[in-house]
């Protein structure tokens, strides 16, 4: 007979979820309250439109977009008849022996997620960088083979919805409070990103940011590999001097001035690329020609061009307080910041406390518009402005910005309240500037 699945939402991951399971023979219905019919059934007339949620035990499973929360009535309704999975739990039952990678972390999945892959593909390994990067999974596992290797960044959505994940290695960056919207509490965010190392066993690898407070806690039966750039382990990847080092400070991989990466978080992201690079015994010299010549990700403070002296920066990716924070802080000159977007229900008190002397004016648009100007009135942060939209400011911080100084878009909040994602704001934003 064959097999029925449900998948809840039409977005990215629904369709490549679907074209995919098409192509291995599923039966496959989509359940989309926001599109029609006809909208659905223009990109693949094989598909079958679920109208209404009744025999829902007919279905094998349910493979839910992760932008849906699990607190939506939907989503209740739908997981006391059939178990809902996301696209990284589907992958893995469905090729259980394929080489897993797998990074997650509040900040810096996509910049050493691609620093891994890149590493891995100049060591001669057939890699492939998928997951919530966005580009799906499935496809890549259906034409790869077992000898394959699968970078996956994972997010605490894909993460949340899975029970027999089992990463040949995990890593996990950092954990800073993000998401609360979605998944109703901080702790409850936390407990998905440390499902990535549930299920791993003596035979698999777990890698840490040591200097994490969470993960410095964090409990396993992988092998685990700590990280460090601020303390001498006694086994693991750490920061000595001026050398990145394995185990001993005379194991040298390479110089911390070698990274052309742009502020100082992102050694927590190059060490544990590192680290995971080892335990599949590349050579250090590849880690660390590939390392040297890394010049990191579209949208996260990536330079776009200099005006009048005047230099822009799209960290669009900063979608959250504490990757804001770790922007700021890779600039030694002024700098005048956008912020707001979608609200996730997180306080902004720890960004204005780590402003110093750095931030000179904030621009700030979009949902949290109000929550950011009444956490900048406490905080006695006077030199900020309400604009409509991100034209507007840009504009009003042309205009004031010196000569010698830096425009950055770093909202600490997601896209979702004018932009679809990241990318398109960050892209709107180089736009604009490139238009001056």
């Amino acid at each position: 007979m064959e097999e029925k699945v449900l998948i809840l939402g039409y977005g990215i991951t629904g369709k490549a979820s679907a074209s995919s399971l098409l192509e291995l023979g599923k039966k496959v219905y989509i359940y989309d309250e926001k599109l029609e019919e006809e909208e659905i059934l223009a990109n693949n007339k094989n598909l079958k439109v679920l109208k209404e949620l009744d025999n829902l035990e007919d279905f094998s499973y349910c493979i839910k977009s992760p932008g849906i929360k699990p607190s939506n009535p939907i989503v209740k309704k739908i997981k006391e008849k059939v178990e809902i999975i996301s696209d990284l739990e589907l992958a893995y039952r469905l090729y259980p022996k394929r080489k897993i990678i797998s990074i997650t972390g509040t900040n810096g999945k996509t910049t050493t997620s691609t620093l891994v892959n890149e590493i891995l593909l100049n060591a001669g390994y057939k890699s492939h960088l998928v997951g919530n990067i966005g580009i799906g999974m499935l496809p890549y596992f259906i034409s790869g083979s077992d000898s394959d290797i699968y970078v996956i960044e994972s997010s605490s959505f894909q993460l949340e919805d899975t029970s027999k994940f089992k990463p040949n290695i995990a890593s996990i960056i950092n954990i800073t409070p993000d998401h609360n919207d979605w998944h109703g509490s901080f702790e409850a965010y936390r407990d998905a990103k440390l499902k990535v190392t549930k299920n791993q066993t003596e035979e698999d690898f777990l890698i840490i940011n040591d200097d994490d407070k969470i993960l410095h806690e964090v409990q396993t039966k992988a092998n685990l590999v700590r990280t460090s750039k601020g303390r001498k382990l006694s086994k693991g990847i750490f920061v000595s001097g001026e050398n990145i080092v394995k185990d001993s400070e005379d194991n040298v991989i390479m110089k911390t001035c070698e990274i052309k990466l742009l502020g100082k978080h992102n050694l927590e992201n190059v060490l544990i690329a590192i680290a995971i690079a080892d335990s599949l015994s590349v050579p250090f010299e590849c880690i660390r020609n590939t390392v040297k010549t890394f010049k990191g990700v579209e949208h996260r403070i990536e330079f776009v061009r200099e005006v009048q002296g005047v230099k822009f920066y799209n960290d669009s990716k900063g979608t959250n307080v504490d990757a804001t924070i770790n922007a700021i802080k890779a600039f030694d000159s002024d700098i005048y910041l956008i912020l707001g977007g979608y609200d996730k229900f997180v306080s902004f008190e720890d960004l204005f406390n780590a402003f110093e002397s750095r931030v000179k004016m904030i621009a700030v648009f979009g949902q949290t518009k109000e929550k950011i100007l009444d956490q900048a009135k406490k905080s006695g942060f006077t030199n900020i402005i309400s604009v409509s939209d991100l034209e507007e400011a840009v504009d009003v911080l042309f205009d004031k910005a010196k000569d010698g100084s830096n425009i950055l878009l770093s909202p600490a909040c997601a896209s979702w309240d004018m932009y679809p994602n990241y990318e398109t704001r960050g892209r709107h934003f180089k736009e604009i500037v490139n238009n001056l």
